[in-house]
């Protein structure tokens, strides 16, 4: 007898409270810092849209020193298209330089623009 839902046995399944059922993806972290003409240009809105757009949690912020650094968290085809967004940037930001690291997931539940 097969299942009335073919995929139903390829997903482990997660119950939220809502009572939805969605599949359960591994979830990644990565720190990303980015380098060059990235603040006064609307670079952590543009992180924050993204990300959201995504499905992803995390924050972004600025640093003293003129770069912006973000922590990622989600899938990681997610974390990926991120990624080629962010090296590219908004209109009027440059990025000379974006660096990635994996860290530990610390499980956020919503994204952020911090500091």
């Amino acid at each position: 007898m097969s299942p009335k839902n073919p995929e139903q046995h390829l997903w482990p399944k997660l119950r939220n409270p809502g009572g939805t059922e969605r599949p359960r993806l591994e979830k990644k972290a990565h720190h990303f810092t980015v380098v060059g003409r990235v603040q006064g240009v609307g670079f952590r809105y543009f992180v924050y849209r993204h990300a959201t757009s995504l499905q992803l949690c995390g924050w972004v912020r600025n640093k003293e020193n003129g770069d912006v650094e973000a922590h990622v968290e989600g899938g990681q085809e997610g974390v990926l298209k991120l990624e080629r967004l962010i090296r590219k940037g908004p209109s009027f930001a440059f990025v000379s330089e974006c660096q990635l690291r994996e860290v530990p997931v610390e499980g956020f539940e919503t994204f952020s623009i911090v500091g």
